[in-house]
């Protein structure tokens, strides 16, 4: 549901894995499901907390394992 609304966008496409990497389509939308999206599917109950900042800055990093 993500990728269909334009939220995330495919960047690349492992043909062999069948596997997708997924970006952002710019810092507008990737700010906006940093402080929003990303909050309310970890239940955090206000502001921006030390989970969503450590996911926010895992992706900024590309550490998928992280985030």
């Amino acid at each position: 549901m993500i990728y269909q609304s334009g939220y995330l966008t495919i960047k690349e496409y492992e043909r062999d894995m069948g596997l997708f990497l997924l970006d952002f389509p710019n810092n507008e939308v990737k700010g906006g499901f940093l402080t929003m999206i990303a909050s309310n599917y970890l239940d955090v109950k206000s502001g921006v907390g030390t989970i969503t900042q450590d996911m926010a800055f895992a992706l900024e990093d590309g550490e998928l394992e992280t985030f």
